[in-house]
């Protein structure tokens, strides 16, 4: 979610003056991943899909309120909606490996792949402990009792069994590691969550660099790490949706 915003901030939403650009402001609830991002994975493909709820995705959260919940967490979108996005388009995922990325960011029997690849990492102790604090407590804790296995037996799960949402964070980071590699260091960047905490600006360059946007003014700079810090993104439009998303994570919270 946060990489997501700094993405929309660097390539659509700021000037070189450090001003929101009108026009495209006042597009941002009609385009997905202005306000909040959209996965893939989380939408129908057609909007006829979507509103019959073919495969009764709305019809699983309790009190019939599925369809307003998902609107709130990922925008009322399609899968259609996120292709026909204006260049260049924004994809965010928590899908990981050759077999779910966009296939044309892959060199394939001489043709040169194309797009850029940006993963976010972040220590795996830190990002267990927010998966057990997101969204609540869970019922087993963390060493597990008669509700489950508990949090810390989940997470370290290998070999396809992991039942947590995306499965494996191990697998995530090996079958990314191989991606990056695969692509090429021209197209793929890996940034990782403490450098963006402890030096925003410089990791900001960084992405800016290598998206090769030419060259990043102080004004737009400073505009986009204050649009993207989070009380600004939850208090702005569209905060309902980050609520629900984001949470303040910090560095090195498994020592506690």
């Amino acid at each position: 979610t946060w990489m997501t915003k700094i993405l929309n901030s660097l390539l659509h939403e700021f000037n070189d003056e450090g001003k929101l650009i009108p026009e495209v402001v006042d597009k941002r609830s009609e385009i997905p991943n202005r306000l909040g991002q959209t996965y893939p994975e989380g939408t129908y493909p057609t909007r006829q899909e979507h509103e019959q709820d073919s495969l009764g995705i709305f019809t699983r959260v309790p009190n019939g309120k599925g369809k307003e919940a998902h609107a709130i967490i990922f925008g009322n979108f399609v899968l259609e909606d996120l292709v026909g996005q204006p260049h260049p388009r924004i994809f965010a995922t928590h899908l990981f490996g050759r077999e779910f990325l966009p296939r044309k960011l892959f060199d394939d029997e001489g043709t040169e792949g194309t797009g850029k690849l940006i993963v976010v990492a972040r220590n795996l102790k830190d990002a267990m402990c927010s998966l057990h604090n997101f969204r609540g407590l869970p019922q087993d804790g963390w060493i597990g009792n008669e509700h489950g296995p508990g949090t810390f037996a989940r997470y370290v799960m290998l070999n396809g069994k992991c039942p947590n949402a995306f499965g494996s964070a191990f697998e995530w980071l090996k079958q990314s590691n191989d991606a990056v590699l695969s692509i090429g260091n021209k197209r793929a960047l890996v940034v990782y969550y403490e450098s963006l905490i402890l030096d925003f600006s410089g990791q900001l360059q960084r992405i800016n660099d290598f998206l090769e946007l030419g060259t990043l003014t102080d004004a737009k700079a400073r505009a986009i790490e204050e649009a993207c810090a989070l009380k600004s993104m939850q208090s702005a439009e569209g905060g309902a949706r980050y609520k629900w998303t984001t949470r303040k994570g910090g560095i090195g919270k498994w020592t506690n």
